[in-house]
């Protein structure tokens, strides 16, 4: 999961997630497994608010939760799938 406009805003954040989106795609395939079978990636992009924290007393661990995630959580599970051969 990638936030985009945190912690401080940042008025072009859409655009540098979608950019960096595409440019993971073309990243993603340069790489040939051994298997043979291609890497798959399967992108998810909303905007909206969050509610972001902290959890652990040993371990620290951000995580971040609300409608905005839950929604490209979707997207990305039920979405276009990417296939790079």
């Amino acid at each position: 999961m990638v936030v985009g406009g945190l912690p401080l805003l940042h008025p072009g954040h859409a655009i540098a997630i979608a950019e960096m989106a595409l440019k993971m795609q073309q990243a993603i395939s340069c790489i040939r497994p051994d298997t043979g079978k291609p890497f798959q990636l399967h992108v998810g992009i909303n905007s909206g608010s969050i509610v972001a924290g902290v959890i652990g007393t040993k371990k620290f661990s951000d995580d971040f939760w609300g409608e905005t995630v839950n929604v490209v959580s979707c997207m990305e599970s039920q979405g276009f799938l990417a296939k790079f051969r």
